[in-house]
């Protein structure tokens, strides 16, 4: 988002979990911040993860004049509340993390995530004026835990005999059909001749599967970047 590597900024020390007060330093300039000085309109939809314990921090007054989506690491892609990931009982859960700008979001449990941030990009293309360069930023979930799918993306895959990843592999299918869905409306909306789409994805891989290897997945440790 700012263009420059985290420990420039102090942020190479771990993730931002949601009792932290700490975030993205505000003297960091974003990305949206520069392209809305240039007369871009900006919108982001799904995850922030940038910091949120205060207003500051948040989308909204990071460049950012549309977002819909959740500030924290994950959450579950049905029920959009946030899992308790150091509690004992696998079904505890914090509260609902998805917003509409500021709002709490309270009519879509039951959507899958995917789908629905993907929706909420269409939404945005179909409306946002053709005379106007866009910045839309699309962080999807997928493939981030919790690992889970629709019904129809899983059966696509019953010749796969581990059910993790069974499931692991219909989120990558549910998110490749979700990014074809959202460059069609590019092209209907006659954007996409105009359109520069960068696909790209975070540093690291699946939080235990770094376990046994030096500093975990979230420093600056060999781990965190390649694993």
């Amino acid at each position: 988002m700012t263009g420059r590597y985290q420990i420039h900024y102090g942020m190479q020390h771990s993730v931002i979990t949601s009792d932290r007060p700490h975030g993205l330093p505000l003297d960091e300039i974003t990305l949206p911040q520069k392209l809305k000085e240039n007369g871009y309109s900006t919108y982001i939809v799904g995850k922030w993860h940038l910091g949120f314990y205060r207003k500051e921090y948040m989308p909204l007054h990071r460049g950012f004049e549309r977002f819909y989506g959740y500030l924290t690491g994950g959450e579950d892609y049905w029920t959009h509340r946030r899992p308790n990931l150091f509690a004992k009982d696998p079904n505890a859960f914090h509260g609902l993390d998805l917003r509409d700008q500021d709002k709490p979001v309270l009519d879509q449990n039951g959507t899958y995530s995917t789908n629905l941030f993907a929706s909420k990009a269409i939404e945005i293309i179909r409306n946002h004026p053709q005379n106007k360069p866009m910045f839309l930023y699309l962080p999807f979930q997928a493939v981030h835990s919790p690992l889970e799918a629709p019904r129809e993306y899983i059966d696509m895959y019953k010749n796969v005999e581990n059910t993790l990843v069974r499931t692991y592999a219909a989120m990558v299918t549910a998110m490749d059909e979700a990014v074809g869905n959202v460059t069609d409306a590019l092209r209907k909306t006659g954007l996409w001749n105009d359109t520069v789409l960068i696909f790209s994805t975070g540093k690291e891989g699946q939080f235990s599967a770094a376990y046994f290897r030096r500093q975990l997945k979230d420093t600056i440790w060999f781990v965190g970047f390649f694993s």
